[in-house]
């Protein structure tokens, strides 16, 4: 079930991954992506919240899914987080209890971390088209598909590997 679970993280992280390339790429070329009928890429991608200052979203969108991959790979090979992590200066310096706490990080616990926040900023950015720009874009829309995909298979993944997780540990410790 893991090697499924893995090889559909990949497939979807390389899909999200391929959408941001793509608009990234038109982005720097000055084209406007053909977004098909009743979409207006144009408008969504050139509006105010189509960057981060001069850094356009879809740039961002690649570095998320890029370490999602990265992430979805580890998960894949059953790298454990910390044999990475612990070759970190800044988590070399870290105290030895925030150490100890890293050291206890499930793959699945990285996975869902971050998901939740490509799911979250997908979610503000679908409200902005709706609420705010009033136009809608097919590959933004794609990438919001993809990064909510990536969330629920993260938190399947977090479910199947319950007993071993730092986040359900922390929520049974507190009862």
């Amino acid at each position: 079930m893991r090697q499924y679970v893995s090889m559909l993280l990949v497939i979807v992280a390389v899909l999200g991954l391929a959408d941001a390339s793509y608009l990234t790429y038109e982005k720097f070329a000055g084209v406007i992506p053909a977004c098909g009928d009743g979409f207006d890429c144009g408008t969504v991608v050139n509006s105010q919240y189509g960057s981060v200052g001069p850094i356009p979203l879809s740039v961002l969108g690649m570095f998320y899914y890029a370490s999602v991959l990265a992430v979805a790979v580890m998960f894949m090979t059953e790298v454990s987080p910390w044999s990475v992590l612990s070759k970190v200066s800044f988590i070399k310096s870290l105290s030895k209890s925030h150490q100890k706490i890293l050291k206890e990080l499930q793959i699945e616990d990285l996975l869902v971390a971050l998901t939740s926040i490509g799911m979250v900023v997908s979610a503000i950015l679908i409200g902005l088209m709706a609420f705010v720009i009033e136009s809608w874009c097919s590959f933004c829309l794609l990438s919001a598909a993809s990064s909510t995909t990536l969330f629920l298979i993260s938190l399947y993944a977090l479910h199947k590997n319950r007993e071993n997780s730092l986040f359900f540990n922390f929520l049974d410790r507190g009862n």
